[in-house]
C-alpha cells in the first residue's frame, strides 16, 4: 500500500492555473487555493480571483511519484 502525501510545487509566476490544468489532465490530484477580492476599474466593481499562494500548487502523490 502506497502512502500519499501533499507537496508544494513551485511554478512560474501567473502560470498556476495552467499547471493545475495539466496535472488534472494527467490524473494527478492537485489543489490551488484561491482568494476572492473586489477589483475596481474606474467606477465598475467586479469579483476577481487570484491564487492565495503565488507560484505554488499543492500536489498529492507518493514520494516516488505515480506509478501506473
Amino acid at each position: 500500500m502506497q502512502q500519499y502525501r501533499w507537496f508544494a510545487v513551485y511554478t512560474h509566476l501567473d502560470e498556476e492555473m495552467l499547471f493545475l490544468s495539466a496535472m488534472q489532465e494527467h490524473g494527478v490530484v492537485a489543489y490551488l487555493p484561491m482568494r476572492r477580492f473586489w477589483q475596481t476599474d474606474g467606477k465598475k466593481r467586479k469579483i476577481a480571483y487570484e491564487p492565495l499562494f503565488k507560484c505554488h500548487v499543492f500536489v498529492r502523490t507518493t514520494t516516488q511519484g505515480s506509478r501506473r
